[in-house]
């Protein structure tokens, strides 16, 4: 029993000291997935030297993820554009008719309060730390589904080894090479 807990002491000692790793990319870098320049958007770099776009590699890794990850995804998604949008929102408030519907769904959150009142976003609302501390958690979830393992060399490829390389959206392409 002793051996386990300090196999697990120097597991999250590891995964503690992965945190404060680097990367360098050069400005020529490109997604493996998607082959556009990595310094247009968002990106994640891996231990491997793979580096995606963070979209390439959501739209990729949820084609291997069980249903309630990728509902769990789907959740944590609209959670931080509402965070990111209640953030924005703190420095510009909605002063058009063309905001009318980002009103509405600022007051649907307060509602949710009311109704669900373990959420209580309106006081994550007031205070602008605590907004952070949230989007913070919350990115970490997100990048511990998706970004947990390389899906060029990790589980999700080894996985993925009885799939053919072209999908059934491509069975054009595939009578093209019929002789």
């Amino acid at each position: 029993m002793d051996e386990a807990t300090k196999s697990a002491d120097n597991i999250r000692l590891d995964i503690r000291e992965l945190k404060s790793r680097f990367a360098v990319i050069n400005a020529i870098e490109k997604c493996y997935l998607c082959d556009f320049s990595l310094l247009t958007r968002q990106f994640y770099a891996f231990p491997c030297q793979h580096a995606f776009h963070a979209d390439c590699l959501i739209d990729k890794t949820t084609k291997y993820l069980p249903t309630r990850q990728i509902r769990r995804l789907a959740d944590i998604q609209e959670q931080l554009s509402r965070e990111i949008g209640g953030q924005q929102g703190l420095a510009a408030r909605p002063t058009n008719a063309n905001n009318t519907t980002a009103m509405l769904m600022n007051a649907a959150g307060n509602l949710r309060g009311a109704i669900f009142p373990t959420d209580n976003p309106t006081d994550v609302q007031d205070d602008p730390k605590l907004m952070m501390a949230r989007t913070e958690q919350l990115k970490e979830e997100l990048d511990d589904i998706v970004a947990g393992e390389c899906v060029l060399c990790g589980d999700i490829m080894i996985k993925s080894i009885d799939q053919p390389f072209l999908g059934e959206e491509e069975a054009e392409l595939i009578a093209s090479w019929a002789i």
